[in-house]
């Protein structure tokens, strides 16, 4: 575990320090190449379609993912379009031409679900690790336990054996 960690930070720096020089440089020779004025455009117009993209977006996979649960489907997919688009909604407002064309490729589903799903390591994920199928009774007939994992929780219809019952609304 220790041997990964040092060679990964190490990349997270070098990425996060080269990425803006890239950026830079790309952004040179496209401006001598298309002219300043043009190219301003082009960061500006990507920049906007990135506003929008997320906030489109976003709201688009709350109400997908409100409806699975509802239905007690997982909503796994739909978290991780959530997770991809804002990424790409992010990589649009990030000034650099390769930062949109990233973010233009996680627009596509067929390559944003793969990465996203391998990027956070979720390639299978069981639903039955967030309780579908059963519902809520408070109690786990199965283990005598509640909700919580609690040992011993009283199921609704038993009465306590002693000590004070306050009456309320």
């Amino acid at each position: 575990e220790g041997k990964t960690f040092v060679p990964m930070a190490v990349t997270v720096i070098i990425a996060l320090i080269s990425w803006p020089i890239i950026e830079l440089i790309v952004l040179i020779k496209l401006g001598g190449a298309m002219g300043m004025l043009p190219l301003l455009l082009l960061l500006v117009g990507m920049a906007v379609v990135g506003g929008l993209v997320l906030r489109q977006q976003g709201l688009a996979v709350a109400r997908r993912t409100m409806e699975q649960l509802s239905r007690h489907e997982p909503p796994v997919e739909s978290m991780l379009d959530g997770i991809g688009l804002s990424l790409a909604g992010l990589l649009f407002l990030v000034p650099g031409l390769i930062s949109d064309v990233a973010g233009l490729v996680l627009l596509i589903p067929q390559v944003r679900r793969p990465l996203v799903a391998r990027l956070f390591g979720l390639a299978s994920v069981r639903w039955e690790a967030f309780g579908a199928g059963r519902r809520s009774t408070g109690r786990d007939a199965r283990r005598g336990r509640d909700d919580f994992g609690r040992d011993g929780a009283a199921s609704p219809d038993s009465r306590p054996a002693d000590g004070v019952v306050i009456e309320g609304e």
